[in-house]
């Protein structure tokens, strides 16, 4: 089982308290672990992305956690844009970065060991684009154009899937497992919603045949 934690109110020089919700998995952490991920930004930084990705995949950190758990790790490790204070920060909002996940998941099939950002960004077809410029979301249904790149493209229409889960998550929770009572008792997903995920993704120059059924 992946750590959850929760943040205390009180800080204390700029640093908040952490309590772990598990136990069991605190005591699989290392020290180059904790290392490895403070002061790092792999949201904003490629260079630290990149870093990060190697060092977990090559089992060099989290050498307690099993394969498929790393690639948890790693697949949200991807959407944490901001400066890694502590490892403890890291995991603090695990589970609701895996919600968001699960609704950027319905736009493409993520492959193994790839995260979710990675493989939406490879499905970019620079669809609905104007050359040398870069669509960006203002409102729900309108948009305005600036100067910019194919990469920054790519990265702002990724960026702008991430804000609508962020908006719309409750409406979007993951499909039901057969034959598990618990997941079948969760709310499904709202088609509107969904098709709103697929329109912007569209509108954003991403296709895959996923985004096209929704």
């Amino acid at each position: 089982m992946l750590p959850t934690i929760r943040r205390s109110s009180r800080k204390k020089q700029g640093q908040g308290r952490l309590e772990w919700r598990d136990e069991q998995a605190l005591t699989r952490l290392d020290q180059p672990t904790v290392k490895a991920l403070e002061l790092r930004a792999p949201g904003a930084s490629t260079a630290d992305a990149q870093f990060l990705r190697n060092q977990i995949r090559g089992g060099a950190i989290f050498t307690a956690f099993t394969d498929h758990e790393r690639d948890q790790i790693l697949d949200r490790l991807s959407m944490v844009d901001g400066l890694i204070l502590t490892l403890f920060s890291f995991f603090k909002d695990l589970n609701y970065l895996q919600l968001l996940i699960d609704c950027l998941k319905r736009s493409a099939n993520v492959p193994k060991r790839k995260s979710v950002c990675e493989t939406i960004q490879s499905k970019y077809t620079g669809a609905n684009q104007r050359e040398g410029q870069v669509k960006i979301q203002v409102t729900e249904e309108t948009f305005m154009y600036k100067s910019g790149t194919d990469a920054a493209r790519v990265d702002l229409g990724c960026r702008s899937l991430i804000a609508l889960a962020m908006r719309y998550y409750p409406y979007m929770p993951r499909d039901p497992i057969r034959g598990d009572a618990v997941r079948k008792a969760t709310t499904k997903a709202d088609q509107t919603i969904l098709r709103r995920l697929a329109d912007l993704a569209y509108q954003q120059g991403f296709e895959t045949p996923q985004i096209h059924t929704l």
